[in-house]
């Protein structure tokens, strides 16, 4: 049972961190969840900047 439990973590942690990588923040986007990504930060580093300035 320990190592049932063990090996589904670890199959867990291991396809939960597929989609992160270790590039520099000011990489181009190389695939299309990368664009997604991308946009989506820049959205919302615009709407807190735009409740920052009201």
């Amino acid at each position: 049972m320990r190592t049932l439990f063990s090996l589904l973590m670890l199959s867990l942690l291991f396809t939960g961190c597929t989609n992160y990588s270790f590039q520099p923040q000011d990489t181009a986007p190389q695939t299309e969840y990368d664009k997604m990504v991308k946009s989506q930060q820049q959205a919302l580093t615009e709407q807190q900047n735009a409740v920052l300035n009201n």
